[in-house]
């Protein structure tokens, strides 16, 4: 059997370290777009929100997006199997479902969520450079205080300068008239362990 060293933990309704997530850019610190912890009965999650508009079936999409400093608790020179689970659920308030992808990246400074205003000419930001996991379905119903989902995913070769990566989408609206929605994922119970 495996054994397992935690080397950082994220949000926590269950007393994991909420003071580690600082929501400001710089080195150091997590980069975030479209991102807040939110709190409802006594439990903290980072939010992360969809913003979703469609006319004329042309969907304008923009991502929310978060990424976690990098993972400086491995020691430089060295690289080791990591392994990253982590707790989520959805929201939205349209009928659009909520959808998460993750994975990592090892871009340094802020990195803005991907953004496409109704045609390819306007679009930029970025997506997660390595996907472990891509727009995975999240209820539409979700609540702070009841975040039941669980998704897990490994690095091989994990190094000092990755950077833990997730982003919230959601599916198109195909709608002739102008409409726009919200969804969110809710994520928390981040737990980063390497693999002995």
């Amino acid at each position: 059997m495996a054994t397992k060293k935690v080397i950082s933990a994220g949000t926590g309704r269950r007393k994991t370290a909420c003071a580690r997530v600082t929501l400001v850019p710089g080195d150091g610190k997590w980069t975030v777009n479209q991102v807040a912890i939110l709190e409802s009965g006594g439990n903290k999650a980072l939010a992360i929100r969809h913003r979703n508009e469609c006319a004329m079936w042309a969907q304008g999409t923009y991502r929310g997006r978060t990424d976690s400093p990098a993972l400086t608790g491995i020691k430089e020179g060295h690289s080791v199997k990591v392994q990253v689970s982590f707790d989520y659920t959805g929201y939205t308030n349209g009928k659009q479902t909520p959808m998460i992808s993750y994975g990592y990246d090892t871009a340094t400074g802020d990195i803005c969520g991907y953004y496409e205003g109704g045609s390819s000419a306007v679009k930029g930001g970025s997506k997660i450079a390595k996907l472990a996991g891509d727009r995975i379905s999240a209820p539409k119903d979700g609540s702070i205080s009841d975040i039941n989902n669980s998704a897990s995913f490994m690095i091989d070769g994990c190094t000092n300068a990755i950077r833990l990566s997730w982003d919230c989408y959601g599916s198109n609206p195909n709608s002739f008239k102008l409409v726009s929605y919200n969804e969110w994922v809710f994520i928390d119970n981040i737990k980063v362990s390497i693999i002995k």
